[in-house]
């Protein structure tokens, strides 16, 4: 799943949010009757909670349209004392509550002469700022 605390979010703690009025490419889904759809993701830590949108998402040099995302209003305590601000998941499908099909589905399918592997680089010190490329 790919979710992020929206400005409207009055209980992410330091989180920074996103704001949909900023963007071009932003739209809300909503149900039949024009509602917004909700979403909620439990974790073993907490669960966020929030609005289902899609979206245009960069990563690196890769473009992807009609992302399904959360927008969210809601964090519990334990999840808002996280450094980190979201979640850009790279679980299965079958394991994705709100970003179907995956991310790395729709690489796959928008951008079909990517490479289809990836690597990424993880430290536990905030003050690392090193950028490694693979």
């Amino acid at each position: 799943d790919l979710w992020i605390p929206g400005t409207g979010c009055k209980e992410c703690g330091h989180h920074t949010t996103f704001n949909s009025a900023s963007s071009s490419t932003y739209q809300a889904i909503t149900d039949k009757s024009g509602n917004p759809t909700l979403f909620e993701v439990d974790y073993g830590s907490g669960k966020v909670t929030g609005y289902t949108a899609s979206e245009s998402v960069g990563i690196g040099q890769l473009l992807l349209t009609g992302v399904s995302f959360g927008e969210v209003t809601y964090e519990d305590s334990e999840i808002q004392s996280f450094m980190m601000d979201g979640i850009a998941g790279l679980a299965f499908s079958g394991l994705s509550m709100v970003t179907k099909p995956t991310l790395l589905e729709l690489i796959t399918m928008q951008h079909p002469e990517a490479n289809h592997y990836f690597s990424m680089y993880l430290s536990n010190d905030p003050d690392d700022s090193k950028v490694r490329c693979v």
